[in-house]
C-alpha cells in the first residue's frame, strides 16, 4: 500500500473521541442514539456520582430518572424494546407479590 492509499491518522480529538467510545457499553450507545441522548447523560453522570460516594442513588436520582422515562415515553417508537421489558418485568414483580399474598394468606 502506497502512502497515499493509507488511511489518514486521527488528530488528537479524533483519539480521544475514539477512545471514549471504546469505553462506552452498548446500552449506552443505544440510549445515546435516540432523543433522550441528555437526559440519559444526566441520569447517568448522577448515578455514576452517587456510586462514586458509596450512595443509593434511588432517591437522589429520582428527578433525573423521572425525566430520562418521560423522555423515553415520549420516543417511544425508538426506546419501545427498553419500555416493553421494562412493562414485563414490572407484570412478574406483581404477579410474585400476588403469588406470595396468596400463600400467606394460605397459612
Amino acid at each position: 500500500m502506497s502512502k497515499d492509499d493509507s488511511p489518514p491518522e486521527p488528530s488528537n480529538g479524533g483519539g480521544e473521541e475514539e477512545e471514549e467510545e471504546e469505553e462506552t457499553c452498548g446500552f449506552c450507545i443505544f440510549m445515546k442514539g435516540g432523543g433522550c441522548k441528555e437526559a440519559f447523560e444526566a441520569w447517568s453522570a448522577c448515578v455514576d456520582a452517587e456510586r462514586s460516594a458509596d450512595n443509593d442513588f434511588t432517591e437522589t436520582c429520582k428527578e433525573a430518572t423521572i425525566a430520562l422515562r418521560e423522555c423515553m415515553l415520549a420516543n417511544k417508537d425508538y426506546y419501545a424494546p427498553l419500555l416493553e421489558e421494562e412493562e414485563r418485568e414490572m407484570e412478574r414483580q406483581q404477579q410474585e407479590k400476588e403469588e406470595g399474598e396468596e400463600k400467606e394468606k394460605e397459612k
